[in-house]
């Protein structure tokens, strides 16, 4: 869901070996396909970001109302 497409838009819009510090990383906060519709458990929203001590994608995720209130922003 959200977390597979975080990883999209890193993929996309990084650089390979983009250093975790640099101005061009980029942060993702995104929501999933289901935020909002009413499925259990689907009002969660996600951070994603170069990881620091492994170079990859670090990713977090938070439930709360933040996530239905994205999703119905745009």
């Amino acid at each position: 869901g959200g977390k597979i497409l975080a990883a999209r838009i890193m993929l996309a819009e990084t650089r390979p070996g983009t250093d975790a510090f640099a101005p061009e990383n980029i942060i993702v906060v995104n929501t999933g396909p289901l935020t909002a519709t009413g499925v259990p458990s689907s009002g969660r929203f996600n951070i994603t970001t170069k990881n620091v001590l492994t170079g990859g994608i670090g990713t977090s995720n938070c439930g709360g109302n933040f996530g239905i209130k994205l999703r119905r922003a745009g």
